[in-house]
């Protein structure tokens, strides 16, 4: 079993599929499993910082197809309402720069601006072409501060640096989860249709 799981966790292209699908979940654990994994010797830092990118942009793009097939179930959007509907695309429209920037920059904004620029019938071409540049700029940064943080690491630690990237990813995930439930408990907006 041991050398079953070294062959496909240690395979280069398993890695790299990884590290493309991780961010449909969550970009941030990516990040910093793809500088891990590429200051330790596993993958070359630039096939790890291309498979993470690819994810970041893809994940966004499939959030912004769920949008836009959400904007096109009738009852969805009598739900929403037409007066809301027209504000967000005036929003959108005049702001989608300053949208999409605050959207990588606040991770938890994401997924409602994404959603709401497929709902809202965004052209995606422009969101696509937007989307890519911030999320270059976003993933090569922290990539490469990540990266530099797990080559001092794991030049001090060797082996035991892992432990320490997999306590970075756990503090991650709970401060994901605390946020989110924190999020749940806020109260819905009253009056959301027209």
């Amino acid at each position: 079993m041991e050398d079953l799981l070294h062959d496909y966790v240690g395979n280069p292209v398993v890695q790299v599929v990884l590290l493309f699908l991780v961010p449909f979940v969550l970009e941030e654990a990516a990040m910093v499993g793809a500088a891990a994994v590429s200051a330790s010797g596993e993958l070359p830092p630039l096939v790890a910082l291309a498979a993470v990118y690819a994810g970041v942009v893809g994940s966004d793009w499939v959030v912004y197809g769920a949008g836009y097939l959400g904007g096109r179930v009738q009852w969805l959007r009598r739900k929403v309402g037409e007066r809301n509907i027209a504000a967000g695309e005036r929003l959108l429209h005049r702001g989608l720069i300053p949208a999409l920037l605050v959207a990588r920059v606040v991770p938890w904004l994401q997924p409602p601006i994404f959603l709401a620029c497929g709902f809202l019938r965004i052209p995606f071409p422009a969101f696509a072409a937007i989307n890519a540049v911030f999320g270059l700029v976003y993933t090569s940064v922290l990539f490469w501060a990540l990266y530099a943080f797990d080559a001092l690491l794991f030049d001090y630690l060797e082996a035991w640096g892992w432990v320490v990237v997999v306590a970075v990813l756990a503090v991650i995930l709970v401060t994901v989860r605390l946020l989110g439930q924190r999020s749940g408990r806020m109260d819905p907006p009253e009056g959301g249709g027209d």
